[in-house]
């Protein structure tokens, strides 16, 4: 089962494990009120003076990806206005903490405690602060969000990234600062660290006039006396957010004051501010075919060759069904009339089927693998190719070995086209046929000339590869990079891992790993087994070296407000 923190984590790091819907039905507050378009009962709806008393944090307001008034409204009953409402950007979060009003170091949201420090990358970027304007003696967390403004994303980084968060993801992380200058900082939270346990009430407006007192620019924010001024806060939203230039997916609403909290503790859902999503783009289409689609994995899944819509500047012609489940849950066949959206403007995903139907339609289930043309294995919700030697799983390892080395060094080249075109050209058929290419190679192939090649041949240069993101790029099923870390964290090195190969006792090893399972160790050992030759044939050209300990002690003994979460470093 993907656990929340895995999917948590994914996101900020800008390649999201599901869609936001999915997100909110797995793990947010999945309400089932009929939307309400009637806000006079709000206008009649008592506002007490006195505050009720809870936790602080963020509660998910969503349905399916729009704005319910129902939800809103018992909100509301229990926390009275006045209201502060600001932009939920879609960005990638980090804390600036400042010490004596100077900026030292810039942490994004990690696992756990612990966060990356990408000081060195946020000091390239647009309208950061490095010294306050007002001087203070205490320390303060200043919480931002880092972007990409869309016109940046369009002409420089559209052919490199999915979208402009992705984008942001990468820039900030970058190891060379590459592209870290196109990104600016919208800012909305301020703590003062030295202040967590005091026992005034914690004043939001004042969060933001706070703000720009100290210089920062692109504060966004508006009082709301009630909740139809949030209401007509949200709309105003709606009506200006194509105009922006940069990606907002929601508002957020908090009372006006509310008391800090001395301890948050583990499943505490504190409920004094609430994120509320903006809908997404969605248009009408028509299924005109249904096809069956190689995963990397080996998984073999279904996709909808819909009319050509366009959704968010963007021509949507394909669109996964995922799973034997969501052809039931839609009840689709070829021919119906569908709502399709395209979520975080990436990902297009049939909302309904609009066409009625009681009864689901199995009957084009493939029979044998596209690819290998072996029988499937249908596996619900799943149909698997278990054929080992399925050339759409060979292509899928290779991709993922690139991809992973590509995200880890921010390296540039190899495209999956192009690294289709060299399988195809019989060029590469293992991971390891990267390292030997040669020019000659290369330049005999359509589309590539001395340049490209040069482009492709610099990938074999990274040969120092750390222990997680060799194990991440093996492309074992259930072990991601979060589970890699896991890994390498507890054998320190690949070698380690190895040596410690009879199966029962390394079994029980990866067992003992905290959040690992016993799924993940039966795959990890299976999977290391079956890849034998891959990973063999990768050490004759490279190097797999111990992970890089995080710097646990940049915040030890700290507390930090992260979105609207205490965390105790």
């Amino acid at each position: 089962m993907m656990e929340k923190h895995e999917t948590d984590k994914a996101y900020e790091e800008g390649h999201p494990l599901m869609t936001d819907a999915e997100y909110d039905t797995k793990f947010g507050k999945n309400a089932t009120a009929e939307y309400v378009n009637d806000t006079s009962a709000w206008e009649k709806m008592p506002h007490p003076d006195k505050f009720g008393g809870a936790s602080l944090d963020k509660i998910s307001v969503i349905v399916g990806g729009g704005f319910n008034f129902s939800e809103l409204l018992d909100w509301s009953r229990v926390h009275y206005g006045p209201y502060c409402c600001s932009y939920k950007y879609d960005g990638i979060s980090v804390n600036l903490i400042y010490e004596d009003g100077v900026l030292k170091h810039a942490i994004t949201k990690g696992a756990g405690n612990l966060g990356e420090d990408i000081l060195r990358n946020v000091l390239k970027m647009k309208n950061v602060r490095s010294v306050l304007f007002k001087p203070f003696d205490i320390n303060l967390s200043i919480k931002a969000e880092i972007m990409i403004d869309q016109q940046t994303f369009e002409e420089v980084l559209k052919n490199r990234y999915v979208n402009a968060r992705n984008g942001a993801g990468g820039a900030a992380r970058a190891y060379d600062g590459e592209n870290a200058h196109h990104c600016s900082l919208k800012y909305y939270g301020v703590v003062f660290l030295d202040e967590l346990n005091a026992d005034h009430d914690y004043d939001e407006s004042g969060k933001f006039e706070m703000l720009q007192e100290m210089g920062f620019e692109h504060v966004v924010w508006k009082q709301a006396s009630s909740i139809t001024d949030v209401v007509n806060f949200y709309n105003d939203v709606l009506d200006k957010r194509a105009s922006l230039g940069y990606e907002i997916d929601g508002i957020v609403v908090t009372r006006q004051t509310y008391p800090i909290p001395k301890h948050v503790e583990n499943g505490d859902r504190p409920r004094y501010s609430v994120a509320v999503k903006l809908p997404y783009s969605e248009k009408r289409s028509r299924i005109v075919d249904i096809i069956w689609q190689n995963g990397m994995k080996g998984r073999i899944t279904p996709v909808a060759i819909i009319e050509p819509i366009e959704l968010s500047g963007a021509t949507v012609s394909r669109v996964t069904l995922k799973n034997l489940d969501e052809i039931d849950r839609l009840k689709i066949a070829i021919g119906d009339e569908i709502l399709v959206s395209r979520r975080g403007d990436v990902i297009p995903n049939i909302e309904s089927n609009l066409t009625k139907r009681t009864e689901s339609f199995f009957n084009f289930i493939p029979a044998s693998c596209p690819s290998c043309g072996k029988l499937v294995s249908v596996e619900r919700p799943y149909v698997f190719c278990r054929n080992s030697a399925c050339s759409s799983k060979a292509l899928g390892d290779i991709k993922t070995w690139v991809n992973t080395i590509k995200d880890h060094f921010n390296y540039r080249g190899f495209a999956d086209k192009r690294i289709e075109q060299l399988y195809d050209s019989d060029l590469i058929k293992d991971a390891s046929d990267l390292y030997s290419l040669t020019q000659y190679d290369l330049i005999l192939l359509p589309g590539i000339g001395e340049a490209v090649s040069e482009d492709i041949l610099d990938f074999a240069k990274y040969t120092e590869i750390p222990f997680s993101v060799f194990l991440t790029g093996l492309n074992i099923e259930g072990i991601n990079h979060k589970m890699a870390k896991l890994v390498s964290e507890r054998y320190e090195t690949f070698g380690n891992l190895i040596e410690s190969w009879d199966k029962k006792s390394l079994y029980l090893g990866l067992q003992r790993i905290n959040g690992f399972g016993d799924f993940r160790a039966l795959a990890l050992i299976e999977g290391l087994d079956a890849k034998h030759d891959t990973w063999y044939g990768l050490l004759e050209y490279i190097e797999v070296i111990p992970d890089k300990k995080p710097k646990g002690d940049v915040l030890r003994g700290k507390k930090i407000l992260y979105y609207r979460y205490i965390i105790t470093a």
